[in-house]
C-alpha cells in the first residue's frame, strides 16, 4: 500500500510573502485613490437597500449581494448616476 507523506503546513516564509502582497496590492488601491481624489467610507448597507439594488434597479446580480466590493460598485454607480443627472440639470 502506497502511502503519502502528511502534508506539511505552508512555511512562515510563504506567509509572508503572501501578506507582502496583499500590503503591496493594498497600498496601490490606497495610492491609485490618492491620485483619483476618491475616499473610500464604510457603508453600512442593509436587506432593504440590496434588495434595492438587486431587484429595483439591478445594479447588483443576486449572486453577488455579499460581496462588499461589488455592493460598493454598484451603491458608487448609484450615485454617479445622481450626480450626474444633477449637474445636467444647471
Amino acid at each position: 500500500m502506497l502511502r503519502r507523506p502528511p502534508l506539511s503546513p505552508p512555511s512562515s516564509a510563504s506567509k509572508r510573502q503572501r501578506r507582502r502582497e496583499r500590503r503591496r496590492l493594498a497600498q496601490r488601491r490606497y495610492r491609485q485613490n490618492v491620485a483619483d481624489h476618491a475616499v473610500i467610507v464604510p457603508v453600512k448597507v442593509g436587506p432593504s437597500l440590496l434588495d434595492y439594488l438587486v431587484r429595483v434597479v439591478r445594479w447588483l446580480d443576486e449572486a453577488d449581494a455579499k460581496d462588499a466590493r461589488k455592493i460598493g460598485e454598484a451603491i458608487t454607480r448609484g450615485l454617479m448616476e445622481a450626480a450626474e443627472a444633477d449637474a445636467a440639470k444647471r
